[in-house]
C-alpha cells in the first residue's frame, strides 16, 4: 500500500491538532475577598470551542492571592488570609489535592505563614520545599512537603530581607 507524502503529512497534522482523548485543561483563578468573589475558581478550558466552563468555587478560601501547582500536578497551594477560631485574621498556606479526572480541588489543610502580607509561594523543581514571601514581615519561610500527601510542615528555615514579594527557583 502506497501513501503519498502529502497524505501522510495531512494525517500527522490532523493528529497533532486533535486534542488527546482524556486530556483536559483547567484554569485555577485566585480572587480577592471583595465584590462577591468566591475564593478559588476552577474552570475547564475547551480548546476546540475556545470556551471556559466553571467547575467549582471554593468560597471558604479567602484572598487566595497567589496559586502554584506542584511539579507532579497532584497538588495546588495557595497563600491566603484565614480567620481563626478566635475571629482573628492571619496569613496561611492552603493545600489542595487536584482530582486527576476533572481537576476539582479537595482541601487538605492550612498552616500559618507567621507573617504579614503573604503574597507569593514557590515550589522547588523536585517538589520537596515551598518558599513563602511575607512582604510586610520582611521574611521568607521554608516549608517541607510530603510528596505522598501534599501536606506541608515548617522546617525552621527563615530568610530575613526587606519586603520580599516574588520568589523563583532556578536549578543551575
Amino acid at each position: 500500500m502506497k501513501i503519498s507524502l502529502s497524505a501522510f503529512l495531512t494525517v500527522i497534522i490532523i493528529a497533532i491538532h486533535m486534542p488527546c482523548k482524556g486530556q483536559k485543561e483547567n484554569l485555577y483563578v485566585g480572587t480577592m475577598d471583595q465584590r462577591e468573589s468566591k475564593g478559588i475558581y476552577v474552570y475547564e478550558y475547551n480548546r476546540a470551542a475556545n470556551t471556559f466552563t466553571l467547575l467549582q468555587t471554593n468560597p471558604e478560601i479567602k484572598n487566595p492571592n497567589f496559586l502554584v501547582i506542584h511539579p507532579g500536578g497532584k497538588y495546588l497551594y495557595s497563600v491566603n488570609t484565614v480567620r481563626g477560631n478566635d475571629g482573628k485574621r492571619f496569613e496561611a498556606v492552603s493545600s489542595f489535592a487536584i482530582n486527576k479526572t476533572n481537576g476539582i480541588l479537595k482541601f487538605i489543610n492550612q498552616i500559618p505563614t507567621y507573617g504579614k502580607a503573604t503574597c507569593h509561594v514557590s515550589i522547588d523543581h523536585k517538589g520537596r520545599f515551598v518558599l513563602v514571601a511575607n512582604m510586610n514581615s520582611d521574611s521568607i519561610i521554608s516549608l517541607s512537603l510530603d510528596k505522598s500527601t501534599g501536606r506541608r510542615k515548617s522546617n525552621g528555615l527563615t530568610l530575613s530581607l526587606p519586603a520580599p514579594c516574588c520568589l523563583k527557583w532556578l536549578m543551575l
